[in-house]
């Protein structure tokens, strides 16, 4: 009798650490498809960022312009919306400070197709 509880006891030992395994293989397996989720979402975070333009970038921008002849520039938008808005009047507002800014509405061209203009800098 001593040894049926003895081997019934060694078996469910054996099926526990059986079952221990299947666990610590799921979550093994489970942290994995959690790491890759999360660096999947930080490369589409980076989708849903706006684009940026650096101040260093700025001011290589402006300062490599001058001395350049300056003539009007119209910046053109699909969307004044948005992500595309926003990055537009930050074009915008680059071409004003390196003296690119379109002063009349006169001198535009034609609306573009589905698009915005914009005329001067928006804040």
């Amino acid at each position: 009798m001593l040894q049926t509880n003895v081997a019934s006891l060694n078996s469910a030992v054996i099926q526990l650490a059986h079952q221990y395994d299947l666990s610590t293989n799921a979550l093994f397996e489970a942290n994995a498809r959690l790491a890759e989720a999360q660096s999947e979402a930080i490369e589409l975070q980076k989708f849903k960022q706006d684009r940026t333009i650096t101040p260093e970038q700025q001011m290589k921008f402006v300062s490599s312009l001058k001395g350049m002849q300056k003539k009007p520039i119209w910046v053109v938008a699909g969307s004044l919306a948005g992500e595309n808005g926003r990055f537009a009047k930050r074009i915008r507002a680059l071409l004003d400070a390196a003296g690119y800014g379109v002063t009349s509405p006169l001198a535009s061209p034609p609306d573009p197709i589905g698009g915005h203009r914009i005329w001067q800098r928006l804040n």
